[in-house]
């Protein structure tokens, strides 16, 4: 029996040695077809080349398109200036946005499109004002929790209140 597993333990190995050199052989897909790619890339406009209105097509609806020269602040292409087209918001020179950036090998296109505005700015505002908000509202709850307990302290304790601050005292060097 257990030679018979050694018989077909070899074979299946000389079978897998036999047909890795076949399989080596044979070129990947992507070698054979080379592949697209689209990297989204935050760009800055330097200039408006030219701007007008069109109509979308199929609709009564008109729309901005522009041709923009940027320079591309992000990934593979940082520091690149190159031209992008727009037909989704009106962009000024100095705006910064994130640019969409589509290269086709088989079809020949490499073009640049603009995708969304950057908001990071107003973002790191507003997260700034909502921890100032937290901590603000965190502050007053906890002094008036502190000003609340004292008076109460002294009013239904039989200690007197410099009792009662020596005690609060004590207590803020042992939570420290």
């Amino acid at each position: 029996m257990s030679n018979v597993l050694t018989v077909r333990i070899a074979a299946l190995v000389l079978i897998t040695l036999a047909w890795a050199p076949i399989a080596h052989g044979q070129e990947s897909v992507e070698e054979v077809l080379p592949h697209n790619t689209v990297t989204t890339e935050r760009a800055k406009v330097l200039s408006v080349k030219s701007a007008d209105v069109r109509a979308i097509p199929g609709t009564d609806t008109e729309t901005i398109y522009q041709t923009l020269r940027v320079q591309i602040l992000s990934g593979p292409g940082k520091g690149e200036i190159v031209t992008a087209e727009n037909d989704y918001l009106e962009l000024e020179p100095g705006d910064v946005f994130f640019l969409t950036h589509t290269v086709n090998v088989r079809e020949g296109l490499d073009a640049y499109s603009v995708l969304e505005p950057d908001r990071l700015p107003a973002l790191g505002w507003l997260l700034s004002c909502f921890v100032f908000v937290v901590l603000m509202v965190a502050a007053g709850q906890g002094f008036m929790a502190s000003w609340l307990s004292r008076r109460v302290f002294c009013l239904s304790s039989t200690y007197s209140c410099r009792d009662l601050r020596r005690a609060t005292t004590l207590s803020w060097f042992l939570l420290e």
